[in-house]
């Protein structure tokens, strides 16, 4: 067992690529320890990392709760779920080991536990999720979107990196988006016209986020269906690591959002059939794509195409409620007749 850490170390070196949210099942890991010699110290300092990993690994994807049930798992059980390690930077001395280690796991089997023990588990597509950065310097001033001096948005401009299974996007300051909206349309929560912007980010989550400076920061999320969603306070003086705080803080609770929806929707599976009229075959092949996109669309199943018409299963987790909210963002709507649904255009 003391070397079977090396059976698992793959791509040594430093060209391991970095994880993103779309690599849902692997994690970069620091491990520091010390024991009676260097062997001894990095066997120890594998099996912590497998832990480590596993652990973080499952926060990603299932509740705290359910975290602490497949933790009391022992080191040689976890073993079971490691698919490769590899090793960024390590250095030893004679009783000493310390590493920066990139662990994924299998993703197959982890799967596979889950569904045995019936625990719940997100969908293993990432979000694109749209942020619309409206900033007020105080609350008695008008928000400021495209504005040169707005430091919510420019903060934002520099921090999307991915959180969870979010993929964070933010609308480009073009001539035609400046012309199409502004921080008070931003706010009125317009439905067609956030998702025409979440249509060209290709995103299926937009977020209006109001920053007014008061005492530190209040953001305001908002989302076009269901308006506030809350509002999250960060203390300090106004500055960069106010801003930065206030990124990361919303960063965390729009993914932990996501993922508890994910989760939620990913126990139900829906099948439908669904009717899409068109006028030029590219229509089909878009709305097809569009479909792809969404992360909780398991299928679809061409049964019948003709004069100007297709026929389709659609196999979906969750609900036809949340499904509608994301095709609403794609300037689609799904209606409801009876024994099928028809698909149609919102252009």
């Amino acid at each position: 067992m003391r070397h079977l850490w090396l059976i698992m170390v793959v791509c040594l070196g430093f060209f391991a690529r970095p994880v993103t949210a779309a690599d849902l099942y692997a994690v970069e890991v620091l491990v520091d320890v010390t024991d009676v010699n260097a062997s001894v110290a990095r066997e120890k300092a594998m099996a912590e990392a497998n832990r480590q990993a596993f652990e973080l690994i499952l926060k990603k994807i299932t509740t705290p709760e359910h975290v602490a049930q497949v933790m009391t798992l022992n080191d040689n059980q976890i073993l079971n779920f490691i698919k490769e390690v590899s090793v960024l930077s390590e250095k030893s001395s004679n009783v000493r080991y310390i590493a920066e280690l990139r662990v994924k796991l299998n993703e197959d089997v982890v799967k596979r536990y889950m569904s045995e023990k019936q625990i719940p588990f997100m969908v293993d597509k990432a979000a694109n999720v749209l942020v619309i950065p409206v900033y007020r310097k105080a609350a008695s001033l008008p928000a400021e979107l495209w504005e040169e001096d707005n430091l919510w948005r420019k903060n934002w401009e520099k921090n999307t990196a991915s959180e969870g299974m979010a993929e964070f996007v933010i609308p480009e300051a073009s001539d035609q988006n400046m012309e199409i909206i502004d921080a008070e349309k931003a706010l009125s929560l317009d439905t067609r016209l956030l998702g025409w912007l979440a249509r060209q980010s290709r995103a299926s989550d937009v977020f209006v986020l109001e920053a007014v400076i008061a005492d530190g920061m209040d953001v305001r999320i908002y989302s076009p269906e269901s308006g506030l969603l809350e509002t999250v306070h960060v203390n300090g003086a106004a500055g960069e690591t106010l801003f930065d705080e206030a990124v990361r803080r919303v960063k965390s609770r729009i993914a932990a959002r996501i993922k508890s929806q994910n989760i939620a929707e990913a126990q139900k599976q829906t099948e439908i059939t669904v009717l899409f009229m068109y006028q030029k075959i590219r229509e089909w092949l878009d709305l097809q794509k569009q479909l792809s996109d969404i992360p909780y669309v398991k299928k679809v199943q061409e049964e019948a195409i003709g004069d100007g018409k297709t026929q389709f299963k659609l196999v979906f987790s969750g609900s036809v409620a949340r499904l509608n909210q994301a095709l609403a963002q794609k300037l689609f709507v799904l209606n409801n007749h009876g024994d099928f649904y028809v698909i149609e255009s919102r252009y």
